[in-house]
């Protein structure tokens, strides 16, 4: 595992924070699926993405994503057991649970 991938991932989380002070939506959804990507590569970590995602949609009423984040979380250590975390994959409920995204450039070298 790369020495960087969590001061990254710990600095996405960062952006999304300082996102979410300023209510800009966009950014906190880019910021915490960058730091999903990540984030995968840890069982704890991947846990502790899904429950801010979770807290998140339930701080802005999106019960839709709500209830993807609750599914997602239930899944994560599963997921690890039996080898089934598609890479790239943001971790949002509008993306499929198995799917596999191309990974940002500047994030693959974290990933390798």
């Amino acid at each position: 595992m790369h020495k960087d991938l969590f001061p990254v991932m710990l600095k996405e989380l960062d952006k999304f924070k300082q996102a979410r002070s300023r209510r800009d939506y966009a950014k906190c959804e880019i910021h915490l699926g960058r730091a999903h990507i990540l984030s995968q590569k840890s069982v704890i970590a991947h846990l502790g993405v899904h429950w801010v995602m979770l807290i998140y949609a339930y701080g802005k009423k999106d019960y839709k994503e709500l209830r993807g984040q609750i599914l997602r979380f239930l899944v994560v250590i599963p997921g690890h057991l039996f080898g089934r975390v598609p890479k790239g994959n943001t971790g949002w409920s509008s993306i499929r649970l198995t799917q596999e995204l191309p990974i940002p450039n500047d994030l693959n070298k974290y990933l390798e």
